[in-house]
């Protein structure tokens, strides 16, 4: 089999366990009152990498910086983001996390760790080491 028929193969692999993912996590009851898989987006991004502006939110995700107002608006609104003023520039701001925020997170990320081990539970302790050697050789050789 060739290297691109098997890239196919996984890609195809790798988007079957991100819908099982979202499947067994984002619907069960655990998840009740976590975001939306968007909101998280923007979420994880920032809690990952701190505070960030509506255009560097846009470039990270890819759409208009409009499309990103609106999803940081109605995360503002429910009070798991805050807007921060740069104390030099006024007219720059900023987002961040809201203790609320940082607990949704927190759930999220604890839910996805409970799916993820459920999706697992077909493989034996040897093959996740194996696994996750080739998911950490990747991300190395792509650094």
């Amino acid at each position: 089999m060739n290297r691109e028929l098997l890239a196919r193969k996984i890609f195809q692999n790798m988007s079957a366990m991100r819908r099982l993912m979202f499947t067994q996590g984002a619907h069960g009851a655990a998840t009740k009152g976590v975001p939306s898989r968007a909101r998280l987006g923007v979420l994880f991004t920032i809690d990952t990498e701190g505070a960030l502006s509506i255009k560097e939110l846009s470039e990270r995700f890819g759409v208009s910086p409009s499309a990103v107002t609106q999803l940081v608006d109605s995360l503002v609104k429910d009070a798991l983001l805050k807007r921060i003023e740069d104390k030099k520039d006024r007219r720059k701001i900023a987002v961040s996390l809201t203790v609320l925020g940082k607990k949704k997170i927190t759930q999220a990320k604890n839910e996805k760790i409970r799916s993820l081990s459920r999706i697992f539970a077909a493989l034996t302790e040897e093959e996740l080491r194996q696994f996750e050697n080739l998911q950490a050789k990747i991300i190395k050789s792509s650094e």
